[in-house]
């Protein structure tokens, strides 16, 4: 349909992607009185490409809401799915409100009888206009071939919610990637040490590794995917990023 108003198709929206947010302050966008999110929830087909568009955006600029070098050693310790998810949350929350508030293991419209919970959800009045479902995995766990079923349960967790009509449903993989060996000593400390080693070693290199497993998820998880890298800086010894790929399920 036309636009009503001329001054949102005339500014591209990628000129406001990039921002540093200053602690204290928030700048709203305004046209005609009104909100940039009112104003695209107005058609159906805009409001999903702008919460497309915000989750992509928000997604790339996540390494700035971490602490040099926390991510990757938050990704060596730990299951790096948790402490992503939550640090995405408070950043789209703040993106995103007050038209609309993100919550953390949603449970779903009151007359939803089942037992689930969303990894993340959007909502606005009661009501979700996207659901997110996250799973991590290691670059290692494509090569030895291990990352199939972690695909398969991501896309179930996503079909679960395929009720909700209105909603926008993704599915969000991050794949952690240590660029090198990590040192034996470590072995206690870091997790999945023998599987990182071993992946570098059967590859021959971190970098071979890194590109075997881009290419094999790009494949798997259909051309549709958006992709992309957080640099989460060193720990233990080792450079690390975390690749993510973002899906849409139709319903």
């Amino acid at each position: 349909p036309q636009a009503t108003i001329p001054s949102v198709t005339a500014i591209p929206f990628a000129r406001f992607r990039r921002h540093k947010r200053i602690p204290g302050f928030a700048v709203t966008l305004n046209f005609e009185g009104r909100s940039l999110s009112s104003v695209v929830s107005e058609s159906g087909t805009d409001r999903v490409n702008f919460m497309h568009d915000k989750l992509i955006d928000s997604l790339h600029d996540l390494t700035g809401e971490f602490q040099p070098n926390e991510l990757a050693y938050l990704a060596l310790t730990s299951k790096i799915e948790g402490p992503l998810r939550d640090r995405w949350a408070y950043s789209l929350h703040q993106a995103l409100s007050p038209e609309h508030v993100v919550a953390r293991e949603w449970p779903g419209p009151r007359t939803s009888g089942e037992r689930r919970r969303a990894d993340l959800a959007i909502v606005a009045h009661g009501s979700a206009h996207a659901i997110i479902e996250l799973k991590a995995i290691h670059s290692f766990d494509v090569i030895n071939s291990r990352h199939k079923e972690f695909i398969e349960r991501l896309r179930t967790d996503g079909e679960k919610w395929s009720d909700c009509a209105g909603a926008s449903i993704y599915t969000v993989l991050l794949v952690t990637h240590p660029d090198g060996e990590v040192a034996g000593h470590y072995e206690r400390i870091v997790k999945y040490v023998p599987g990182i080693n071993g992946a570098v070693r059967k590859c021959g290199s971190p970098e071979k590794v890194k590109a075997r497993a881009k290419a094999s998820l790009r494949g798997d998880l259909g051309a549709d995917v958006v992709c992309g890298e957080l640099c989460g800086g060193r720990a233990f010894g080792t450079s690390l990023s975390v690749l993510w790929f973002v899906g849409r399920l139709s319903h």
